[in-house]
């Protein structure tokens, strides 16, 4: 799970080309949470007010944003959809529809986005 946050943040901070499988996305996803969560139990024993605590907040979500529409454009890659779907984020109901995206099988073999993933995590590695 470490190695999913840590990929996204260094080699894939700004990659919006390629696919990423749903693992990768809802590792990510739950890595992010349990920082958070994390991070709001210390600050809250360290005696930080709640307006600290939420602007401390607001800047790592502006952090994150970045990596996190970048993957969520290869998450769209990988169902062989536009990354410009995510514009329906602008929307309320299109945040729904996002999270069914990223729910959805990518698609299985190559797609005009790239190669499949999951079948790059069976190859044999070249040692």
């Amino acid at each position: 799970m470490f190695e999913v946050f840590k990929n996204t943040f260094t080699k894939n901070y700004f990659n919006f080309e390629g696919r990423a499988r749903r693992k990768e996305y809802w590792l990510f996803v739950l890595s992010v949470l349990i920082f958070y969560v994390i991070l709001g139990v210390a600050f809250g024993i360290l005696g930080f007010s709640d307006n600290a605590i939420a602007a401390i907040s607001r800047r790592l979500s502006l952090v994150v944003l970045i990596p996190q529409l970048a993957l969520l454009a290869r998450r769209l890659h990988d169902i062989n959809f536009s990354a410009w779907w995510l514009l329906l984020l602008l929307t309320g109901i299109g945040s729904i529809v996002i999270i069914i995206f990223c729910l959805v099988p990518g698609t299985v073999g190559p797609n005009k986005y790239g190669l499949d993933p999951k079948a790059e995590d069976r190859l044999p590695s070249a040692e």
